[in-house]
């Protein structure tokens, strides 16, 4: 009989579930263990348990988390705890950092208790490294299995679009270098800049037409959109700070997807490659000759590394580990 691993998604929809528990895990096919999907469990009890080797839990952060993950415990489970965020350092201008940071202890806690913990980042690893000393760095992946390599889009010589993306948590990311994008905006009147899931209105006060916003997309139809418009070129400007040290690259990944050569902070560890080009670069974005050879080299990379089909033989890995 197979041992049964059960997991668990505080929100089985949004983007961090489907880049580390509910839009990977069911990709696994293991003649030693099944895994059962418990997002939908809202009554935990020694009887959610039963039967149950191991608890995958992403992002624990309260106390009744640290509870749940007691309970799983008494009951002879091991429990592994996921993390895409380093929530002991979030930013004071992030829109939950009041949020975690009054639940710092019960989250402290959770890593604790926990008997191993999955990270995306090596920054997150060294922050709750003082916790638990069984912590490995499973990378965010590109879904090769929802979309393939072969769909791969190339980078467009002839398109003008450039694309940011992201939520209001980036708010500071972006003012810091308002500046500098209002300037390149603005004097690239013949190109689109869109700015997908928030509004800045400090941008959008002081640009022209070819600033657009655009809102209210569901993942599924971000990533549709995303491929229809094919941006040659991904900006995503990003504070050095601590929280922003442990920051995966997902972005760089989604946009190299559809053919965009990608302007980051490559003073941040997930960003410091030679395929990514530093933000402050972005005013010379229009006489950027090397930009499709940076498309090139950045995929090139992602398939030999960030594969989800290879990544989650990682996962394979660790959950045997823990049977």
């Amino acid at each position: 009989m197979k041992k049964k691993v059960l997991y668990h998604a505080l929100n089985d929809s949004d983007a961090t579930s489907f880049y580390r528990i509910s839009g990977v895990l069911p990709y696994i096919q293991n003649q030693d263990f099944e895994l059962v999907d418990g997002s939908g469990i809202n009554d935990w009890s020694w009887a959610s348990f039963i039967g149950i080797s191991v608890f995958i839990f992403q992002r624990p952060f309260t106390q009744e988390h640290a509870n749940l993950i007691l309970l799983a415990k008494d009951m002879g489970v091991k429990v592994i705890l996921d993390y895409d965020d380093d929530l002991l350092n979030l930013d004071i201008y992030n829109g939950t950092f009041e949020l975690y940071n009054l639940n710092r202890s019960y989250c402290m806690r959770c890593i604790r208790l926990a008997d191993e913990v999955w990270v995306s980042t090596e920054g997150i690893k060294k922050s709750f490294g003082k916790l638990n000393k069984n912590i490995h760095v499973i990378k965010n992946a590109h879904n090769d299995f929802l979309f393939p390599v072969k769909d791969k889009v190339p980078f467009n010589k002839k398109s003008k679009n450039v694309i940011w993306r992201g939520g209001g948590s980036h708010e500071a990311d972006v003012y810091e270098v308002a500046d500098q994008l209002v300037k390149v905006i603005n004097g690239n009147p013949d190109w689109n800049f869109n700015f997908w899931g928030h509004r800045f209105t400090f941008l959008e006060q002081r640009c022209g037409e070819n600033y657009i916003c655009r809102m209210g997309m569901s993942l599924m139809q971000y990533f549709k959109a995303l491929r229809e418009y094919n941006p040659c070129i991904a900006i995503y400007p990003l504070s050095n700070t601590p929280f922003n040290q442990s920051k995966s690259n997902i972005c760089w990944i989604e946009t190299t997807y559809v053919g965009a050569a990608f302007f980051g902070n490559i003073g941040l560890p997930e960003f410091n490659k030679k395929c990514i080009v530093d933000i402050n670069k972005l005013d010379k974005m229009r006489q950027f000759e090397e930009a499709d050879l940076v498309n090139m080299i950045s995929w090139d990379y992602i398939e030999e590394h960030l594969l989800l089909s290879n990544i989650n033989k990682i996962r394979e890995e660790r959950i045997i580990a823990n049977l």
